[in-house]
């Protein structure tokens, strides 16, 4: 009955998909306003500024947890998930936490401009870990867009010694350790992303339901460390905080139909939409001016994270070819082939 159940769920799923993919763009269009809504998602975590950034974790959180729960449920998948995945699903979990809440409490110290550039390049990162958890190549062109995000998050930081000293609303201290924070969450995403791919067997609504387990209960424990777990005091707080955890999900809804439809490379592209929105949101809502070096910093970083994509798009699209071309080798030969070539992947997920 499980298994009926399964296959129903997939083939109903396939028909959707099948029937979106002859529709011009649909899939970068799903990008974009994924882009979209996660940069309203973090806008949120700036706005509601009288709220411990955790605890808009810890909501987010359960709301996802409730989704995710409904759809395995639905779905008829095993919650546990593949019995040889689940350390790896924890820690890889516990890494994604640290890079959400990190990238949190970054939002709250510096603008949401600056901290969205330098959490969105966590994917150019991710080749350094990737060659030796994964054995993956790391050659001269993700060593050259290392450097590249390297110095869009140097103009970025804007260093006293070659700019002097700028005034921002916030404390030199608050603005040293934002962005140390977003660098820090930035590290944390590239790991939890190249961890992610050894999770195969494991469905990703499973993967999704636990690590928005993860999530809520790492919030509430550091609320509680922290003693500062609070109640919404507003209608309004309540709402923002509810429909963070929606518009948070729809963005990753968006964003996995958007890799179902589309390939990886166009898709990240698509999502640089994310910083912009940042930054027009930064100004428009908050009044809080971008000077010109964290737009040239983010410019820079966006390049550099274009360069990596389309090196990854390229070589899968090479790794397809070889694949077709080799049709009448061995089954188990050419899935070897096609698994040795192919990078990590370069979306980044908030």
């Amino acid at each position: 009955m499980d298994e009926s159940g399964n296959s129903k769920s997939k083939d109903s799923k396939f028909h959707f998909i099948s029937r979106l993919k002859p529709v011009p763009g649909i899939g970068i269009l799903f990008a974009t306003l994924s882009g979209i809504l996660f940069a309203i998602s973090t806008s949120m975590v700036k706005y509601l500024d009288k709220i411990n950034p955790f605890e808009i974790l810890f909501f987010r959180s359960a709301v996802q947890l409730v989704i995710y729960l409904l759809l395995i449920l639905y779905k008829r998948d095993n919650i546990k998930g593949s019995r040889d995945e689940r350390l790896w699903m924890l820690i890889d979990n516990l890494i994604g936490f640290a890079f959400l809440g990190l990238g949190y409490v970054a939002i709250r110290l510096i603008s949401l401009g600056d901290s969205s550039a330098i959490i969105f390049s966590s994917s150019v990162y991710a080749s350094i870990f990737a060659r030796f958890i994964l054995a993956e190549p790391c050659n001269i062109i993700s060593i050259l867009c290392i450097l590249i995000v390297i110095s869009g998050v140097f103009l970025i930081s804007r260093p006293t010694f070659l700019f002097g000293t700028t005034h921002y609303s916030y404390s030199s201290f608050d603005r040293t350790l934002g962005l140390a924070l977003s660098l820090a969450a930035s590290l944390s995403a590239a790991l939890y992303y190249v961890l992610l791919k050894r999770i195969r067997k494991t469905s990703t609504t499973v993967a999704m339901f636990w690590f928005s387990s993860t999530g809520a209960l790492g919030s509430l424990v550091v609320l509680l460390i922290q003693g500062q777990f609070t109640i919404a005091s507003t209608a309004k707080e309540w709402v923002l905080l509810i429909t963070n955890g929606f518009v948070g999900t729809a963005g990753l809804f968006l964003l996995g139909f958007a890799l179902k439809l589309e390939d990886a490379g166009p898709v990240s592209l698509a999502r640089t939409i994310d910083i912009v929105g940042a930054f027009i949101i930064q100004i428009a809502v908050f009044h809080d001016p971008a000077p010109w070096t964290s737009i040239l910093g983010s410019v820079i970083i966006i390049f550099g994270v274009a360069v990596s994509v389309m090196r990854n798009y390229i070589l899968n699209k090479m790794a397809r070819i070889t694949t077709k071309s080799t049709s009448n080798e061995p089954k188990n030969m050419q899935l070897e082939a096609v698994n040795s070539s192919q990078p990590i992947s370069t979306i980044s997920s908030q």
